[in-house]
């Protein structure tokens, strides 16, 4: 459903497919071939699994402000249209143009840890037409595990809809992951695409 105020998406997850270096191991997962899986990733697959494919219903505001949601405890991956919106200034937009918003994400999925990032987002307007408005985005994450990092990348949006049309962005992490009482060191690069057809 959609109006001049709101619009209502109903998405769900058909499948996830990860794979994770740590310590010299390449970890793997495929929620079409589950059998094939990481033995290390047994814990956190069976919450994926149990979420695949069950909808996920979210209202927005005309600026991309989350007003109503009904959603399975997907705070581990965030919801399926999650990258399909961006949170919009009121002020009127030009070429030049720049707002910051302030994300947290809570990453359940190192269930034992309870990873929690925090991003600090500056959007650029880059270029306006009938068809897209085009930005550039750079930001910062910290968050809980002495994480650090950095984000950039480029969007496109529908100027009717505020609706993404396709975004690329990678994002650099470090922290440290406390096991046993040893300080372990890791770095994830990730590398994420959206395209609305």
């Amino acid at each position: 459903e959609t109006s001049e105020a709101q619009s209502t998406f109903e998405t769900q997850i058909e499948d996830i497919k990860m794979t994770m270096t740590q310590m010299g191991m390449k970890l793997e997962y495929d929620s079409e071939h589950p059998e094939k899986t990481s033995p290390m990733l047994a814990g956190q697959t069976k919450v994926i699994e149990k979420n695949l494919k069950k909808p996920f219903i979210v209202t927005y505001d005309a600026l991309g402000n989350t007003i109503d949601s009904i959603k399975p405890d997907l705070n581990q991956f965030g919801s399926a249209i999650g990258g399909a919106i961006i949170k919009l200034p009121e002020e009127e937009l030009a070429v030049g143009s720049t707002w910051n918003l302030e994300i947290s994400q809570n990453i359940n999925g190192f269930q034992s840890y309870g990873i929690e990032i925090k991003a600090n987002m500056t959007y650029t307007v880059t270029a306006i037409s009938k068809k897209s408005v085009n930005v550039s985005v750079a930001g910062t994450l910290k968050g809980s595990n002495e994480i650090s990092g950095t984000y950039e990348g480029t969007a496109s949006f529908n100027p009717q809809t505020g609706l993404v049309m396709n975004s690329s962005a990678k994002s650099n992490i470090s922290m440290t992951i406390n096991e046993q009482g040893v300080g372990i060191p890791m770095t994830m690069v990730g590398n994420t695409t959206v395209d609305v057809k």
